[in-house]
Parts: C-alpha cells; sequence; structure tokens
C-alpha cells in the first residue's frame, strides 16, 4: 500500500467514525427523549447536531426538551434557529413553526404565535389543531369589535 493511499484511507476511516458516532448520538437522543429524559437527550442532541443531514432535526428534539423543561425561551429561539435552516415549508418546517407558536402561547405572546399558526393555515389548514387556533383567534377578534 502507498503511503498516498494509506494516508487517504486514515482520513475516511476517521470520517466515518465520525459520522457514525454522531448518527448514534441522535439515535440515542431519540430514546431517551422517548423515555421522558430531557437533559440528557438534550446532550446527545446537541453532539449530533454536527451532521448536517440531521442538524434540523436534531434542533427540533432540542426546541421540545426546552419545551417540555419548561424553558422556552431557550426552546423558542431554538426552534427559531431551526427554522432559518428550512428554506422550503415542507413538513418538517410546519412542525417547528407549530412548536414555535406553542412556546410563544406559553410564553403569553399570544399575537407572535398566531402569526405562527398563520403561516401554517395558509397553506394546511388541516395541521394539528392550527384551523381551531385560527378560528378562536378570529371569533374574539369579532367579538372584541363588536360585530
Amino acid at each position: 500500500m502507498t503511503p498516498r493511499l494509506k494516508t487517504g484511507l486514515c482520513a475516511l476511516t476517521l470520517a466515518l467514525r465520525t459520522l457514525l458516532r454522531e448518527w448514534r448520538s441522535g439515535e440515542l437522543g431519540v430514546l431517551l427523549f422517548q423515555a421522558n429524559r430531557m437533559q440528557e437527550a438534550t446532550q446527545e442532541f446537541q453532539k449530533a447536531q454536527g451532521n448536517g443531514a440531521r442538524k434540523v432535526q436534531c434542533l427540533n428534539y432540542i426546541g421540545q426538551c426546552f419545551a417540555r423543561r419548561g424553558m422556552n425561551d431557550l426552546a423558542a429561539r431554538t426552534f427559531q434557529n431551526a427554522i432559518k435552516e428550512k428554506p422550503s415549508f415542507d413538513e418538517e418546517k410546519k412542525e417547528l413553526v407549530f412548536g414555535l407558536g406553542c412556546v410563544l402561547e406559553k410564553m403569553g405572546k399570544s399575537e407572535e404565535a398566531i402569526e405562527q399558526f398563520k403561516s401554517i393555515y395558509e397553506i394546511d389548514i388541516g395541521y394539528q389543531n392550527v384551523a381551531e387556533k385560527i378560528e378562536t383567534y378570529y371569533s374574539k377578534q369579532s367579538q372584541g369589535s363588536g360585530t
């Protein structure tokens, strides 16, 4: 084996080990999340977010972990960072926007929350309970204006 080939194989082996470690961290994070061990799950997702292909998924889980622990400001910031990573409004982005809206509701930021839910409602009226949230919001608006 030539020195150049040996160096290349060593670099490839190191890269594969790193990817495998990041993948395993993400999987362990999911198991810990499902076991309601939020602090440990957060740590595993933070390790795994270095894997570009899973970064948004890990940020979503981190946001959910923070929300379940009552750390709503951290959850909101994490969801916002994940949303910035998603140019297209696919199912994953809907989940992130919905999570952000729910956290903003918990923080008492109703107007900011409803804007998140509206962005989902505009493209998917059937997503989770977004329609109910929007209908309730407009019902309160019309009652408040006397119409």
